[in-house]
């Protein structure tokens, strides 16, 4: 007996080139206290991925609990599982579901992918599903706005949907946009086709903003913004929008040079 729980019965079992296997029956009171570790550890952990960095184990405890100093529970353990991957267990019976449900956390090393703890968890599986993660843009162009509110669920099909970062770009061209983790750049959707009883099909475009070889011009992937067909236009277009401001610059200085003219004849 160690613990109040009866060791089980083991056989040791030799082969051919004199290596041996040690097989384990558990009692039942063995499996019954097994399972309710898993479930406690299924409750009270978590698993995380840092996508930048390779951090000590200290160091993660650290970034998470100034991260998030109001709302973390203590931590009780962390646990490193190779690939970037660690297993935070969290102390004082926490539940680690309402931190699992941010799914991505901005800390001082990067991004920081949350998931659930699950027995068996392998590093090397998880990234063989996850291919290669990478946070991109989507915008919707033309969305109407009796749609904005379903942004979230668009986003969700997607990908993982991660803090949103408001710049002032943003503000005044007013176009619906998400950052989105994906976990891979193949397969992802140019139109998203919305059936609804009220409004029958509606066909959203989704264009897409921070993939690798992308043209900044057109949007596009395979060709850089040097070998774009739209390369002409887009730079008449912007020579046009340079002139009209020099244009209007030259007037406001002209306008603020007769008003100080006539202000000082009337002195």
């Amino acid at each position: 007996m160690e613990g109040g729980i009866e060791l089980p019965p083991t056989t040791i079992l030799l082969d051919e080139e004199g290596g041996s296997d040690l097989d384990i029956t558990l009692s039942p009171e063995a499996n019954r206290f097994l399972s309710e570790e898993i479930e406690r550890l299924r409750r009270t952990s978590f698993i995380c991925r840092f996508l930048a960095g390779r951090p000590s184990r200290g160091m993660v405890r650290d970034m998470f609990q100034v991260a998030v100093m109001e709302n973390m529970p203590v931590i009780k353990s962390v646990r490193g599982l190779g690939k970037n991957f660690f297993h935070i267990e969290l102390g004082n019976g926490s539940l680690a579901q309402p931190l699992v449900e941010l799914k991505v956390l901005e800390l001082k090393y990067g991004k920081v992918l949350l998931q659930p703890w699950s027995p068996g968890f392998n590093p090397i599986e998880e990234l063989r599903k996850l291919n290669n993660p990478r946070v991109i843009i989507a915008t919707f162009p033309g969305l109407p706005p009796h749609l904005c509110h379903l942004l979230p669920l668009f986003g969700e099909q997607i990908g993982m949907i991660c803090p949103q970062k408001v710049s002032m770009a943003d503000t005044v061209a007013e176009v619906p946009k998400l950052r989105i983790l994906v976990p891979s750049l193949h397969g992802l959707p140019s139109r998203i086709r919305l059936y609804s009883e009220e409004l029958g099909l509606t066909v959203v475009k989704v264009v897409y903003e921070g993939l690798p070889g992308q043209c900044f011009i057109c949007k596009q992937t395979g060709h850089l913004a040097k070998e774009c067909p739209r390369k002409t236009v887009y730079l008449a277009l912007l020579w046009c929008y340079i002139a009209i401001c020099i244009f209007l610059n030259i007037v406001k200085i002209l306008v603020v040079c007769i008003e100080h003219n006539l202000t000082r004849q009337r002195l």
